[in-house]
């Protein structure tokens, strides 16, 4: 048998994983993505969030004891992409509008904050290279 080598392993697929895989295999490293699951058969039900969480469609079968010894499900899904591959089909689908100005009474001076915080944060930097990386104001 073949010894292959790597110069990362990532466990779990999901948009954590994967993204750093992803990043990284642009470098030019070698990367072994592992994940516990199968691929996620296709099939109607999987936008139906009455399906998919209150009939547990792809939930897996397994039972977890928290540290008094009662047993629990932990509605886990195994599957490349994670979990979120789950969640994402019954997610709501946004519009490029809903990522715009925020108006009301609800948020004021909110915009200005997230400026001030966010663009300061390295990924956000790669993301949006735009960005000058230092806070406003």
């Amino acid at each position: 048998m073949a010894t292959e080598r790597y110069d990362v392993v990532i466990v779990g697929s999901g948009p954590g994983g994967g993204t750093m895989a992803w990043r990284l295999a642009q470098t030019g490293k070698r990367v072994l993505l592992l994940e516990r699951g199968d691929y996620l058969p296709r099939a109607r039900e999987n936008w139906d969030s009455q399906a998919v969480f209150n009939e547990a469609r792809y939930q897996a079968p397994e039972t977890w004891y928290n540290a008094k010894g009662d047993a629990f499900h932990p509605g886990l899904h195994y599957f490349v992409g994670g979990n979120s591959k789950v969640f994402g089909g019954v997610l709501l689908r946004l519009r490029e509008r809903d990522f715009g100005e925020i108006h009301g009474p609800a948020c004021p001076g909110l915009r200005p904050r997230i400026a001030r915080r966010v663009p300061s944060q390295p990924v956000c930097r790669r993301a949006s290279p735009r960005t000058s990386g230092r806070k406003a104001g």
